[in-house]
């Protein structure tokens, strides 16, 4: 269940990313250097990353859904503070290859963080105290669909 949580976050994050990239089209660094023969694949848009921006989704919906599943854990704080490092070191290498704008990499950090914060929010049951919710939780063999944390 959790991983689909994760598929949804870095879907809707690639659509969206996709939707921004074709809307700014921005270039990348290398579009500024001259001299340099480059792919297709390489002139590609920049803004935002598309790498940063997934990798900040996932990060962002496995950190929130560890969160909102383990409220109490001791773990939550190593779990969020790899999620940011791992973002960082991959928005930090697609700076230092030359692929993206510093300003790229924190647009897709930004939206991506977002979106992998949102999805696992969106799929969080209500906790309310009432006779329907009591009886939904008490039953083992009820097979719910969507979320439950």
């Amino acid at each position: 269940r959790d991983s689909r949580v994760k598929a949804q976050a870095i879907g809707i994050n690639a659509f969206v990313t996709t939707l921004a990239k074709a809307a700014f089209r921005r270039p990348r660094p290398t579009h500024y250097v001259t001299g340099k023969n480059l792919s297709a694949v390489q002139e590609s848009y920049s803004f935002p990353s598309g790498h940063a921006s997934v990798t900040a989704a996932g990060m962002a919906s496995w950190a929130t859904t560890f969160s909102l599943r383990r409220p109490n854990s001791p773990w939550r704080f190593a779990v969020i503070g790899s999620a940011v490092a791992w973002t960082g070191v991959n928005a930090y290498g697609r700076v230092r290859a030359g692929r993206h704008f510093y300003t790229d990499v924190l647009a897709g950090v930004i939206l991506g963080s977002t979106v992998g914060f949102l999805v696992p929010k969106l799929h969080e049951r209500d906790t309310d105290n009432s006779s329907e919710a009591a009886a939904d939780r008490s039953n083992p063999m009820l097979i719910q669909i969507g979320g439950r944390f």
